[in-house]
């Protein structure tokens, strides 16, 4: 007998499809048809696909809705990628003014969830099964977490999940709008001095910054709802199960914190002397603490990096 399809791990995976790649795929490319070759022929060539359509038209539609849909896809997961790369860039790095707004999107919503993670644990150690949370950088945690509530809390990760696919559609609609933008004042029918031009330049440059308003909104959103969904869900687990989620909470001593930053020092030189980021840094110390509580440096000093 076939193994059963979990409906509840699949629906979310579409929908994150649907919401973050093919709505701003699909819309995108409609707004370069339009802006290409006019409202009435975009239109028509978006549907129809090409200027001579097959007299019978069913044959058309059968082809070419499959296509669209395909290429809607394939523009948002490839722009969806680029906004990524771009919103990630520098965000380890202390920014200020424009740059920390063009560049800090993913780095403003990482900061506030470590800081709603320190501020709840402080410096205590935070087990989940074998793994410590402190030892994990910021990316590493939430995908830790997002996982963790995908399969324990499987209605709470699509709440979590849609959040994340508006987040991301948000960010195709920043480069999306923005390549449009650029490209404008070179195609269309419509004068370059006309007032119709004008206006729709205004409206293209008036969805890029909707467009990053609400990519700035989303991705501290998702972030602090997916640290509070965890916590409750760690919480319960941690009352039900002590031995699957546990929070050693005294702080380190002097001598213990000298001896693990003494363990941190020798992981380092044994990796090369890399330059650490500051969350590496945190890593090293924390793996360096479990050494000295739990007497594995061994173990540790395997798995850095």
């Amino acid at each position: 007998m076939p193994p059963k399809i979990d409906v509840t791990l699949v629906i979310p995976q579409f929908f994150y499809d649907l919401i973050a790649r093919m709505v701003p795929g699909a819309t995108l490319l409609l707004c370069a048809a339009i802006i290409t070759f006019g409202p009435v022929e975009g239109l028509r060539m978006f549907t129809a696909w090409s200027f001579l359509p097959a007299e019978d038209g069913r044959v058309t539609g059968w082809v070419i809705f499959p296509c669209n849909v395909l290429l809607a896809y394939v523009l948002g997961t490839l722009l969806g990628g680029i906004w990524f790369a771009l919103s990630r860039r520098g965000a380890a790095a202390a920014q200020s003014g424009w740059k920390r707004l063009l560049n800090g999107f993913a780095g403003n919503g990482e900061r506030l969830f470590e800081q709603h993670f320190t501020r709840t644990f402080h410096n205590a150690s935070v087990w989940v099964g074998h793994q410590q949370l402190n030892a994990l950088d910021t990316t590493r945690k939430i995908a830790f977490m997002y996982d963790f509530l995908h399969i324990l809390q499987p209605n709470v990760g699509m709440r979590i999940a849609k959040l994340r696919a508006e987040q991301h559609m948000a960010g195709v609609f920043m480069i999306g709008f923005s390549v449009l933008s650029i490209a404008f004042p070179f195609v269309g029918p419509w004068p370059s001095a006309s007032i119709e031009r004008r206006l729709i330049q205004a409206g293209l440059l008036a969805a890029v910054a909707a467009a990053a308003c609400l990519a700035w909104h989303l991705e501290r959103r998702s972030g602090t709802g997916l640290y509070y969904s965890w916590l409750t869900a760690f919480q319960a687990l941690s009352a039900e199960h002590p031995d699957a989620g546990k929070v050693i909470a005294h702080r380190a001593t002097a001598a213990e914190e000298a001896r693990a930053r003494q363990i941190a020092a020798q992981l380092w030189r044994a990796c090369g002397s890399p330059p650490l980021t500051a969350e590496e840094e945190c890593e090293l110390y924390y793996r360096g603490l479990s050494a000295v509580r739990f007497g594995d440096a061994s173990r540790e000093s395997g798995v850095w990096k």
